[in-house]
C-alpha cells in the first residue's frame, strides 16, 4: 500500500481513538461543569478538535520527511555548483524563516480561537432551534438574535485577521524569491551557462554578441530594465 494512504488510514484511526477518550473524560466531569458549559459547544469540540491530527499525522508527515530529504539533497548540488550563491540564498531564506516563525507566534493563537468560537456559536445555534418552543415561550428570540450575531462576528473579525496574516506572509514570500533573483544577478554566474543547459531549453536570450565582463552585464542590464520601463511609460529616452 502507498505511504501516503497508508499514512492517512493511520490518521483516521487515531482521531477515531482522540475523540472516544475525550468523549470518555467529558463524561467524567463534575455536573458543575456542564451547568457552566453549553452541550452544543462540547459536541463541536469533541467531534472537531480531533480533526487537526489527520494532517500531522497523515500525508503531512510524510511529505515533511520528503522535503527534507529533497531539500538536503538538492542544498548539496547547489554547494557544488556555486557555494557563493547558495549561501547568499541561505542567508535570505533564513531571515524569511524568522519572519515565518514571528508570523506563525502570532496566528497560531488566532487559529487555535477559531475552533473555540465556532464551537461556541454553532453550539449555542443547535441549542436555540432544537429548544425553539422555549424560545418562543419567553420570547427570546431577540436575545437569541444578539447572541448569534455577536458570536458570528467574533467569528469573522477572527477570520478576517488569518486572512490578513496569510496575506501578509505570502507578500514577504513573494519579496524573497524576488530578492533571490536579485542575488543570482549581482553574483550570477561569470562563468556562463554549461553547454548542456543552453541545449535543453527551448529559447536562449543575450544582452549582446560581444563576450563582456560579468560587471559590465550587471550594467546593461540595468540599462535595458530602464529603456523598457521609459517605454511603456511614455517617457521620451535619452534624445528621442
Amino acid at each position: 500500500m502507498p505511504t501516503p494512504y497508508a499514512g492517512a488510514l493511520v490518521a483516521v484511526r487515531d482521531v477515531e481513538s482522540l475523540r472516544r477518550r475525550v468523549q470518555a473524560r467529558v463524561l467524567r466531569l463534575p455536573v458543575s461543569f456542564f451547568d457552566s458549559t453549553q452541550s452544543g459547544m462540547l459536541i463541536q469540540r469533541v467531534m472537531s478538535d480531533a480533526e487537526g491530527v489527520r494532517n500531522l499525522v497523515g500525508t503531512g508527515i510524510v511529505q515533511l520527511i520528503g522535503s527534507m530529504i529533497t531539500a538536503t539533497f538538492a542544498l548539496g548540488v547547489l554547494f557544488w555548483i556555486n557555494w557563493r550563491l547558495t549561501t547568499a540564498t541561505l542567508a535570505v531564506i533564513g531571515l524569511f524563516g524568522g519572519v515565518m516563525a514571528y508570523a506563525f507566534k502570532k496566528l497560531r493563537p488566532i487559529f487555535r480561537d477559531r475552533s473555540k468560537i465556532y464551537a461556541e456559536v454553532s453550539g449555542r445555534l443547535g441549542q436555540a432551534l432544537g429548544g425553539a418552543r422555549v424560545v418562543k415561550v419567553y420570547t427570546a428570540e431577540k436575545r437569541e438574535e444578539k447572541v448569534f450575531a455577536v458570536g458570528a462576528h467574533r467569528l469573522f473579525r477572527n477570520i478576517a485577521s488569518t486572512i490578513t496574516g496569510t496575506s501578509a506572509v505570502t507578500t514577504v514570500g513573494t519579496l524573497v524569491v524576488g530578492l533571490i533573483g536579485l542575488l543570482m544577478i549581482v553574483i550570477g554566474g561569470p562563468d556562463g551557462l554549461d553547454p548542456s543547459i543552453k541545449a535543453g531549453a527551448d529559447e536562449t536570450l543575450r544582452l549582446s554578441d560581444l563576450t563582456l565582463p560579468h560587471a559590465m552585464v550587471r550594467v546593461l542590464l540595468v540599462e535595458q530594465l530602464y529603456r523598457g520601463w521609459s517605454i511603456l511609460a511614455k517617457h521620451p529616452y535619452h534624445r528621442e
